[in-house]
This record gives structure tokens, C-alpha cells and sequence, in this order.
């Protein structure tokens, strides 16, 4: 990389972020000067204030055409958002619990918008996050084990395994995108908006054993084209072991948003992780047989690591291979387990694509957790298209973060570097060139 290239990328992000850390702080002494303290905290029960402000800054050196509204060049955007709201619990005969939550949030996007033209400094928004009930049955049932049955209903976040299929409903795209047709208010990276609008869920089964779930989720959100699922799943569960089948179906779309034509799309799926009774192993593995209105499609990874308890640090390093088929609709999928899964690259799993279709994907993750409130982590990506007439995908990425917590706040600072294979001329999506793309971010979050 050459001297010019770093002072540009330098120069680009270091005055948003520290624009960034000002305006962390200047929130964080807000909810410091009230209280921290729950409002109520009893042996029958606990009433809390809920208190957390996020802020990103970005910067990219390169644009994608995912929208008609980018062209060749740099984006430097900064991401922020305010959320406020109350949760309570309150015990109940035989171990059982009544919890309930309700938040409101207030997001805004600044500077360029982002690279791929998802969002813009005009984006912005308000909305009601969560709003949910929920109950634990405690040692009610104790054939079922502890909590044997949990039942939710609302407006809340809910996920299907580690993320693969179903993680959250958190895209948000702004109002300059396909001419606002799929406007949610923008903050497209730190989305804070992430709940189903409606939820039912019901779980039978404790911690190990044999568990089940049934999940009805509908999304207001028009670049999902809001759909509807109905979930069902299967578990054995040990300490350190788990099994599961899951059942997807699509019940409905919005007809006039539903590009992808997702209504009546079923997804069968079997995945497995854990140890396999060997201590520092880890393995998990997921196979998802799709059936839409084109033909069946299929995805499926495959990933193992090992955990190095005895060095300092206690570094790990895992490898995973992903594919999914040139048609394969992703759901709505996420992060769940860490970064990385399931958002493949920070770069293009969030701006230059692939999007978990039509791809086979290589990808290495370094951890280390020099100490206890600090971590630091290295992921490395190789993207191939499959079908290239749909497009051509090909690239490669490497990221490097660190993870900080210090009292209540969360600090991440991320660089990366990625390299696609084809420009947008030619089947790709980076716009002008396939030279390489520094790219770097940094985020704090305040939370009481």
C-alpha cells in the first residue's frame, strides 16, 4: 500500500471518528448523571430503564453499484442511533416468570452514505423496537426440565440456530434507494432496528434433551418484502453437543415488493454443532434443501476449530467452508455467533456482495483474547461465483478488529483490505477498477 494511499484513508476517517468518540461521550453523560440503578429491584420481581446510544464512523475507498446512485470514488459516513426503554420481570409460583419490554429508537445516517448507495446523510427515522411479553414456566414441569416451557408474543428479536436462515430483521435501507420503494429509515450497518414486527414463539424443553420450537414471525419491512414465516424445530441437546432439524415456510409477501418471489418458499434444514467430545475441538456444520418456484436449491458449510486454552491469550483458529447455489434465497440471516457468520466480510457482506447466493466461500477466523475485556481478531475471505452469468462475485477479503469494554461502553475499531476480480463493467460490482480497497470503521456503544 503506498504512502498516499494511507494518508487518504487516514485522513478520511480519523475526523469522523473522533466526532465519533465526542459525541459517544457527551450522550454516555446523560443516563451517568441520572441513574444506572434499576427502578425497582425486589425479591418478587425488578423494573429496569434501558439506556443504549451507538455511533459508527466509515470510510471506503472504493463504491459499488448497487444502486443507480453511486459512482467511482470514496464514501465517508457516520451511523448513529439512540434507544431508550423499559424491561421488567416479576416471579411467579414454582420458580415461574413474567418478563416484559418495551424500547423506542432514533437512528440517523451523516457524511456520504454508505458505498453501495443503500443509504444516504438524508436518511433517518424513528420507530418502536421492541414491545414484547414473555413467560418461564420454572420447575412447573419438571419432566421438561428447568423452563420447560417459554412462550414470547411481540415485537422482538428471535433466531434459528446460529443465524443461518433466520437471525433478525435488521435491513435497513434509505429513501434514495429504488426510488424509496424500500425505505426503513437507513443506519444500514449498525442497524438497530432488528425485531419482527409480530412474533408468537413457543419452546418445550429444557437446557439438554429433547427440544422443541414453533415460531410465527411477520416483518414490516419492505426490502424483505415483509413476509411471514412459520417455524418449526427439532433439538437434542446435550452439554456440549447439539442436533437439529428446522422447517421454513414463506406464508406470505408483499405481492408488489416481492421480487424474489418468496412467497411459498420452504426450507428444510439439518445442522449440528459442539465438540464431538473433544475438549478444544469445535465443529458445526448446516445442509438447507430449498424448494421455490424455479427448482430446488440447496446451501450448506461445513467448519472446525481449535482452541489453544493453554497459550496466553487461548487463540483459536477456525476454517469454514460455505456454498450456496446460484438461486438460493438466504432468508434473513445474520450475525449470531460473532462476526463473520453470518455476514461474510465486512466489506462485501455488507456492500460489494456476494449476499450468501450463488457462491462457495473460504473463510479463516483468528481470535485471541489477550485479556478480559479485550480481544483482538483476524478473518480472511475467498469469494468465487458459481453462475456467472448472474454475476461475478469473485474477490477476496481480510479483516482486522479489535473488541474493547471498558465499564458500559463497547469500542471496535476495524480495518480491512478487499479485492474483487471483476469491476462493474464487467459482471462485478466495484465501480471503476478491481484494484484493492482499503476500507476502515469505528464504533462505540454506550449501554446501561
Amino acid at each position: 500500500m503506498s504512502r498516499r494511499t494511507t494518508f487518504r484513508f487516514v485522513r478520511g476517517l480519523a475526523p469522523h471518528a473522533v466526532l465519533l468518540v465526542i459525541a459517544a461521550l457527551t450522550y454516555g453523560l446523560v443516563p451517568a448523571v441520572a441513574s444506572a440503578e434499576p427502578l425497582e429491584d425486589t425479591d418478587s420481581g425488578q423494573l429496569h430503564l434501558d439506556f443504549q446510544v451507538g455511533a459508527g464512523a466509515y470510510y471506503s475507498q472504493r463504491n459499488y453499484q448497487q444502486s443507480a446512485t453511486q459512482t467511482e470514488g470514496t464514501s465517508s459516513w457516520q451511523e448513529g442511533y439512540v434507544k431508550l426503554g423499559l424491561s421488567g420481570k416479576r416471579k411467579l409460583a414454582a420458580g415461574s416468570e413474567f418478563y416484559a419490554t418495551v424500547s423506542a429508537l432514533s437512528k440517523r445516517t451523516f457524511g456520504d452514505g454508505d458505498p453501495a448507495g443503500w443509504t444516504t446523510r438524508q436518511d433517518h427515522g424513528a420507530a418502536l423496537s421492541e414491545a414484547y411479553v414473555g413467560w418461564r414456566s420454572g420447575d412447573m414441569f419438571p419432566a421438561l426440565g428447568k423452563d420447560g416451557v417459554h412462550f414470547t408474543a411481540g415485537r422482538r428479536r428471535l433466531f434459528v440456530g446460529d443465524g443461518f436462515l433466520i437471525a433478525k430483521d435488521g435491513l435497513s435501507l434509505g429513501r434514495d434507494y429504488a426510488g424509496g420503494a424500500y425505505d426503513r429509515g437507513g443506519v444500514y450497518y449498525l442497524a438497530p432496528e432488528n425485531s419482527f414486527a409480530q412474533t408468537a414463539a413457543l419452546r418445550l424443553g429444557g437446557e439438554q434433551g429433547l427440544v422443541s420450537e414453533f415460531m410465527w414471525l411477520k416483518s414490516h419491512n419492505p426490502g424483505q418484502a415483509r413476509p411471514e414465516f412459520a417455524v418449526v424445530s427439532l433439538m437434542g441437546k446435550s452439554l456440549r453437543n447439539l442436533i437439529g432439524i428446522s422447517y421454513i415456510e414463506v406464508l406470505d409477501t408483499d405481492k408488489a415488493l416481492d421480487a424474489k418471489q418468496r412467497k411459498g418458499v420452504r426450507t428444510y434444514s439439518v445442522r449440528t454443532q459442539g465438540d464431538m467430545g473433544v475438549k478444544n475441538l469445535f465443529v458445526s456444520a448446516e445442509f438447507a434443501h430449498q424448494r421455490r418456484h424455479s427448482g430446488n436449491e440447496r446451501a450448506w458449510y461445513g467448519e472446525v476449530g481449535w482452541t489453544f486454552d493453554d497459550l496466553p491469550g487461548k487463540p483459536s483458529v477456525n476454517y469454514r467452508y460455505s456454498y450456496f447455489s446460484d438461486r438460493f434465497d438466504p432468508l434473513l440471516y445474520g450475525n449470531v455467533r460473532g462476526l463473520g457468520t453470518w455476514v461474510q466480510g465486512e466489506l462485501a457482506g455488507n456492500y460489494a456482495g456476494p449476499f450468501n447466493s450463488n457462491t462457495k466461500v473460504h473463510h479463516i477466523n483468528f481470535k485471541a483474547t489477550p485479556a478480559e475485556n479485550f480481544s483482538v481478531g483476524l478473518l480472511a475471505y475467498r469469494f468465487s461465483s458459481l453462475n456467472k452469468s448472474i454475476g461475478r462475485l469473485d474477490g477476496y477479503e481480510i479483516d482486522l478488529y479489535a473488541e474493547w469494554i471498558v465499564d458500559r461502553f463497547y469500542v471496535m475499531p476495524a480495518i480491512g483490505w478487499y479485492k474483487p476480480r471483476y469491476d462493474s463493467a464487467n459482471g462485478g460490482s466495484q465501480i471503476g477498477t478491481t484494484k484493492g480497497n482499503l476500507w476502515g470503521m469505528l464504533l462505540v456503544t454506550y449501554t446501561f
